[in-house]
């Protein structure tokens, strides 16, 4: 604080004392930074009071030090200032019992009762005694830089990516679908198409020799939509580790020989050697390895293709 106070020619010469967390300005007012203390604080006549990243407020003591600090009724002017990132779902509860006086459940429905101060385009509400700016839309100068979003996009997991720079609330053991969305996508109807030259195929291959699942999973084109195609799952064990010549790299022959396959993307981790088999006899393999950058790449796709309804699944 003191620093920031030392860079600035306003403040500088406003100030009357400076002594460790405590800053005294002329006028009598008094700022200091105050530890996480709710019986420290009792009984404190304080005007004004910031809160940074609310989101980060999950124990009791962290809900009983925000509201010994309720603002002062005596005071003309006596309000809490908080600025922060949406938080995750059951366990930033304070921010979550704020964010609900104004939302509904779904996180979208403004509540009845809410006003809209600043008019109904820009993201302002205000229930009773209570202002909140919440805003999922990049409208501030400082945050054109579209090579930074790209960036963060390929570095950081989806859930932080949407939280830090979209506001959204995630929850920390899924966070990547909303159910209902998915359940929208999901036509009982639907069959994967029967084999022929005319459907072509997109093909996505994950191996794993001896623990977790592997899969090999297609999509197709369907007018404007994509639609979940052929695909088979095979569960390894370290009693009976995958056979990959027999297994994963001959469906992917019979899906050559029955469909149009556009492409296969696969992780070289573990199929180098069957991707190198495989494109000796003619498929399109094409690596992609999973980092960080090509994992969040492809979980923003497919979320945005569930939010949206942009692609179909059987089951």
């Amino acid at each position: 604080m003191c620093g920031h106070i030392d860079m600035s020619v306003e403040l500088g010469g406003v100030v009357k004392r400076r002594a460790g967390r405590v800053v005294e300005f002329m006028n009598g007012s008094r700022v200091t930074v105050l530890p996480k203390d709710f019986s420290g604080e009792a009984g404190s006549n304080h005007t004004l009071s910031l809160w940074d990243e609310l989101w980060g407020y999950k124990s009791e003591g962290d809900r009983r030090f925000y509201e010994e600090l309720t603002p002062v009724p005596t005071k003309r002017c006596s309000i809490r200032f908080i600025t922060t990132y949406a938080g995750f779902e059951g366990e930033s509860g304070l921010l979550e019992d704020l964010y609900y006086q104004v939302f509904e459940k779904d996180k979208e429905t403004v509540k009845a009762g809410v006003t809209r101060p600043l008019g109904g385009d820009f993201p302002a509400y205000a229930k009773g005694d209570l202002f909140m700016y919440w805003d999922h839309e990049r409208r501030m100068s400082w945050q054109q830089n579209e090579e930074y979003y790209a960036s963060q996009k390929r570095d950081l997991r989806l859930t932080n990516y949407l939280r830090l720079h979209e506001n959204r609330w995630v929850s920390s053991e899924t966070g990547l679908f909303d159910m209902e969305e998915w359940d929208r996508c999901v036509d009982a109807g639907h069959r994967p198409p029967l084999p022929g030259k005319g459907v072509y195929l997109y093909v996505g291959v994950d191996a794993s020799v001896k623990r977790d699942r592997s899969a090999v999973v297609s999509v197709y084109r369907d007018g404007e939509v994509l639609k979940l195609g052929p695909k088979r799952f095979w569960q390894p064990s370290g009693e009976s580790p995958m056979d990959l010549e027999e297994t994963m790299e001959g469906y992917l022959e019979w899906l050559m020989q029955r469909y149009t396959v556009i492409n296969v993307k696969y992780d070289p981790y573990q199929f180098h050697r069957s991707a190198v088999t495989l494109r000796k006899k003619g498929l399109p393999m094409e690596e992609f390895p999973q980092t960080g950058g090509n994992l969040t790449e492809m979980g923003q796709n497919l979320h945005d293709l569930v939010k949206y309804g942009n692609i179909v699944f059987y089951e």
